[in-house]
């Protein structure tokens, strides 16, 4: 699923990676998995990402700037944002395991929804842990193995996301 956001949308995504970098400046917090690059960009586009999934799936986004967020990134999923289309899922030891977490590709303002994968069931498989770019292990879920938005789409409905 492809989505482009407008300017409008784009400014309330870059005012929310702004006050998420501001927050994290003023409360001296570091990135979770050693980032180093760019955290002004980083910020900006995970949050030009989350809107992307809240638009693409329509669920609602709080918009949050605080760390740690209330509740999910959008609706009742997580949502990781990463800059390449080749790029795979990225899950994390600290992510809880029944999330489902959401795969945006893309730079603001157009993003591929790739599909998504509960954390719980990425972590039982070894051989996706990985320590790319020298950062702490996580697992890459390859991008063919995620599952349909529709899939996730129908669970939301359902109620059957926790």
């Amino acid at each position: 699923m492809q989505i482009t956001l407008t300017e409008d949308e784009m400014i309330v995504a870059a005012s929310v990676g702004t006050r998420r970098r501001l927050n994290g400046m003023f409360n001296k917090r570091t990135h979770l998995a050693q980032y180093e690059g760019d955290a002004w960009s980083n910020d900006v586009e995970g949050a030009a990402g989350e809107m992307a999934v809240a638009k693409g799936l329509k669920m609602y986004w709080n918009c949050s700037a605080t760390y740690p967020p209330p509740g999910r990134d959008v609706g009742n999923v997580e949502v990781r944002t990463r800059s390449q289309g080749h790029y795979e899922l990225n899950i994390r030891p600290k992510d809880e395991d029944a999330a489902p977490f959401v795969l945006a590709t893309g730079k603001a303002p157009r993003f591929d929804l790739r599909g998504w994968f509960f954390a719980g069931e990425a972590k039982q498989h070894p051989e996706w842990s990985h320590t790319h770019g020298g950062r702490s292990p996580a697992w890459f879920v390859p991008t063919h193995l995620l599952r349909s938005l529709e899939e996730l789409i129908e669970l939301d409905r359902l109620g059957l996301l926790v």
